[in-house]
Order: C-alpha cells, then sequence, then structure tokens
C-alpha cells in the first residue's frame, strides 16, 4: 500500500507500531486509508503534498545501497529535502514524520537501520526530530543549504547527522551551523592531507577556527 498524499499519523495512529511492526521485516500496515482516517489514526496538512518524486527517490536510494550502509544519508538528504517542500510549521510536527515512516515507507526505515535483538529501534519510526529516520536527514539539509553552497554543507552534514543533530536543534542559528561545517570539513581534508604525519590526539575538534570566531 502506498499513499501519494502526505499526512500526519495521529496520536490514536501510534498504536500501529507494535512488536510485530519493529520484528517483521516485512510488516505493512494493514489498512487502506479510508479505514485509517475513519479509526482518525492521520490527519491531513493544510497544504497538499505529493509523495511521487518521494517515493522515487526512496526508491532510487534503496536499490543503490546495501542495507544499514550510512552512505544513503548523505546520498537522500539533499533530495528529501527538494521532494518534500514542506512549511517549517509541518516540518516541525513529528506526527507528518511518523506518518512517512509508518505507514508510506516502513520499507526504507528497515533499509537503514540495522536491527537490535530482533527488532527495529521504535524511535527510527516514531522519534523526535533528531531520532525520526526521515526528520533527521530533512531537517539537516533544511538547516545547511545556503544561497551560496546549495546543499554543499549538507553532504558534510549528513555525514555526520548524528553528531551534529546532537549539537545544534532546529532551532539554533543555520549561520552558526555552516561556519561550523565549513571549518570542520576543512579540517578534515587538511587532516587527511597530513595523514600519519601528526600524533592522532592533535587532530581534536577543539582546533577548530569555528571554536575562535
Amino acid at each position: 500500500m502506498t499513499l501519494r498524499k502526505l499526512r500526519k499519523l495521529t496520536s490514536e495512529g501510534r498504536c500501529l507500531v507494535d512488536e510485530h511492526f519493529l520484528s517483521d521485516p516485512t510488516a505493512k500496515v494493514p489498512l487502506d486509508v479510508e479505514e485509517l482516517e475513519r479509526r482518525h489514526y492521520v490527519e491531513d496538512l493544510k497544504e497538499s503534498i505529493d509523495l511521487s518524486g518521494f517515493n522515487t527517490l526512496v526508491d532510487q536510494v534503496m536499490k543503490k545501497f546495501n542495507p544499514f550502509d550510512t552512505h544513503m544519508d548523505r546520498e537522500i538528504s539533499g533530495q528529501l529535502h527538494k521532494a518534500l517542500p514542506l512549511p517549517r510549521r509541518d516540518a516541525g510536527d513529528t506526527r507528518t514524520w511518523h506518518y512517512l515512516s509508518v505507514i508510506e515507507r516502513p520499507d526504507f526505515v528497515r533499509h537503514r537501520w540495522q536491527p537490535k535483538d530482533g527488532r527495529v529501534v521504535k524511535e527510527r519510526f516514531l522519534g523526535d526530530l533528531v531520532r525520526n529516520t526521515f526528520a533527521r536527514l530533512w531537517w539537516g539539509a533544511e538547516k545547511t543549504l545556503s544561497p551560496e553552497n546549495g546543499y554543499g554543507y549538507t553532504n558534510s552534514f549528513s555525514a555526520r547527522v548524528k553528531i551534529y543533530m546532537k549539537r545544534f536543534s532546529v532551532g539554533n542559528s543555520v549561520g552558526i551551523l555552516q561556519r561550523f561545517l565549513h571549518s570542520s570539513t576543512s579540517w578534515d581534508q587538511r587532516r587527511r592531507m597530513y595523514s600519519g604525519k601528526l600524533p592522532r590526539t592533535s587532530i581534536t575538534y577543539s582546533q577548530h577556527s569555528f571554536w575562535k570566531q
């Protein structure tokens, strides 16, 4: 089942993510859109957003990358942002991302995250803007998109998304985050250039020029 219109998963709909859903690698929500609406499991966004481009992108990334390959984050982040032109009001609502993870593309969530003790971590479906599979990538692009550099900073961000999303909440300054990414990217380049010539302990984030600005 693929629903092409973006919606929100309500608090009532969270019950769909049960033990079977988390542990079965092929589990899908066994309800059509009419039944989901009748049970008040989903609700519409104020703006209509078609998911055809989003689903095409997800299909392509799943074909290109093996399961659990973290490099898919860099591949999908900027394109995901373009495929989902969300106002921040809806992007900041976790129910939007819960819908995508639970109803629309739970297969991608399972493709991205390796199960622990036989089940995918629940927060990858129903987590906050840092833990949810799609929210973390969209907000990473939103906070790093630059008029001068496009999604260039996003590529750097996606490679380190676990570190940066914890350090910079969605409410932090875009300029500060971009400065940090520019600094860290430059340092990574220098680190590779002098790899093997410097003691490992000398290469630390405390040396970034970011901290001095």
